[in-house]
């Protein structure tokens, strides 16, 4: 007993001299880590210590607390991290853990010799450990990744850690694995309950080895490679119902447009039906225009803004973008309807049922120079029907990954059954890097049929540990080629969530799911 005391207090002071000998903090440090404690509501007054390897632990001191966190660690978090760490800590800060633990030490102390009593301080300490994670990932699905991300962090760069019994509570002292499954899978929850049995086990060491708790997910639960997979699921379908949003706010302001253009169409047309309320200056420009010369054609063109009448403008050049012979003619008519910004869309209206695929294109590409929102909504109106060449086109338009997600979500349910479609949709997210590539294919995986589904899987692996949100998706396919797919994809990634998925596809109550799982494998 006298031993364990002595060895406690030795690397007490061992880590406190250490610490001590470490430089202390850079101004920009220092405002920083004020900025970190007044967004936690911390104690201005509480130090932190970069060290060399210690920490991250709050520690207790003769001169009062202090927060322990190794530089390199520190200096590789990004502020959401780093903010994250802080709040774990404050949270031990709070809860008076350090005085709790180190009663526990020493009401282990008489046990000395027995096992039990240090395995369940250790549980004492991890249960800790486990609600201080709780408060710094608890307030939302953003603040959990990112604590998530500090805790994969830590563990990249420095191996765990045991000096919170000398000194105080280490966040890296206990097994990360277990961690990370308590925070991605809520019904796994401590209370202050199991402290009070910790303590009642110790109180009652005779009968310590017949108490058994269970702290962790049983074997079949996925692994937490698995589980935490579903918070980045949840950030996709959280973007993909951000763009539906934004396409139901478009589609309402392309009703609104749509209105008032019929409406001018129709004023349009009245005026076409009834020559006498034409100007001279236009039936004079109308006698030339049925010559069919294509350079007496666009000197009219060029010539109708000079119409007093805006009506007359508008009518005489959508229908000459809708009657020239002449390329070069319909596409000048084009280019001047669209110079009118949005009172010149009824022209476009007049003229583009009978527009053909190569000028229904140019204006496609006409209409994305604009700067204004509406150019999408006349996209959408375009893409309802469009042929194989104006879908390459609009697919291949410079947009943002906003716009692009809107137009396709809009392609797609008008292409539904277009298998080219799908193809040119699934090489798209293939050919985008990073996070939007990868929204695309987990769409595609999530509507498409099952074989589309295979492909985006096949896309996906080529992104590495990314690729699983759309696995996972694809997963819950009924065809035996996504199955086949996914099987592979997760073989070919390994690890423990590939063997559970493998597993449970093997064990899937569908016959053909099953065998095509089997298949896949061999």
């Amino acid at each position: 007993m006298l031993a364990s005391f002595v060895v406690f207090a030795a690397n007490y002071l061992r880590y406190w001299r250490i610490a001590r000998s470490q430089p202390p903090l850079t101004d920009d440090e220092r405002a920083t880590w004020q900025s970190l404690l007044r967004q936690t509501s911390g104690p201005q007054s509480l130090p932190l210590k970069l060290t060399t390897v210690l920490g991250p632990m709050l520690c207790l001191l003769p001169r009062g607390y202090e927060l322990w966190i190794p530089r390199r660690f520190w200096s590789a978090c990004s502020l959401a991290e780093q903010e994250a760490i802080v709040r774990h800590e404050l949270s031990h800060y709070r809860r008076g853990d350090v005085w709790k633990n180190w009663l526990m030490y020493l009401l282990a102390l008489p046990q000395w010799f027995n096992p039990a009593a240090w395995w369940a301080v250790s549980h004492f300490q991890q249960a800790g450990e486990w609600l201080c994670d709780l408060d710094a990932a608890a307030a939302s699905p953003q603040r959990r990744t990112e604590y998530l991300q500090a805790l994969l962090r830590l563990v990249e760069l420095q191996p765990p850690s045991w000096t919170h019994s000398a000194v105080g509570q280490c966040a890296h002292a206990h097994p990360l694995l277990v961690r990370v499954r308590r925070l991605v899978s809520p019904q796994l929850r401590d209370s202050f309950m199991n402290k009070l049995v910790f303590a009642a086990v110790i109180a009652g060491a005779a009968v310590l080895p017949l108490v058994r708790i269970e702290l962790v997910a049983r074997a079949a639960d996925p692994p937490a490679a698995l589980l935490a997979v579903k918070d980045r699921i949840a950030v996709l379908d959280g973007r993909l119902g951000e763009i539906k949003d934004s396409l139901a706010d478009l589609k309402k302001r392309g009703e609104e447009l749509k209105s008032s253009i019929e409406t001018k169409v129709a004023d349009l047309n009245k005026l076409a039906e009834d020559p006498t309320q034409l100007s001279d200056d236009l039936k004079e420009k109308a006698k030339i225009f049925l010559g069919n010369d294509e350079k007496a054609q666009l000197e009219i063109v060029k010539d109708l803004g000079k119409l007093a009448s805006q009506d007359e403008q508008l009518l005489a050049l959508g229908r000459i973008a809708k009657d020239s012979p002449h390329e070069a003619v319909r596409r000048l008519a084009l280019q001047q309807v669209l110079a009118k910004g949005e009172a010149g869309y009824p022209a476009i209206a007049l003229s583009f049922e009978s527009l053909n695929n190569k000028d229904r294109g140019f204006l496609a590409l006409e209409l994305n120079k604009l700067a204004n929102n509406d150019k999408l909504i006349l996209f959408l109106a375009m893409a309802k029907n469009a042929d194989d060449e104006l879908l390459g086109t609009l697919i291949g338009l410079d947009l943002t990954f906003q716009q692009r997600m809107m137009l396709l979500a809009t392609l797609a349910d008008s292409h539904k059954d277009d298998e080219k479609f799908a193809e040119r949709v699934l090489d798209l997210g293939d050919k985008t890097a990073g996070d939007d590539g990868l929204l695309i294919l987990y769409a595609a995986a999530k509507s498409a049929s099952g074989k589309n589904a295979a492909t985006a899987v096949k896309h996906a692996t080529k992104r590495k540990a990314d690729a699983w949100p759309v696995i996972a998706v694809a997963y819950k396919k009924e065809d035996k080629d996504c199955r086949a797919a996914v099987v592979r994809a997760a073989k070919e990634l390994g690890g423990e969530g590939a063997d559970f998925l493998i597993k449970h596809a093997f064990e899937d109550s569908n016959a053909e799911l099953r065998a095509a799982a089997e298949e896949a494998v061999k």
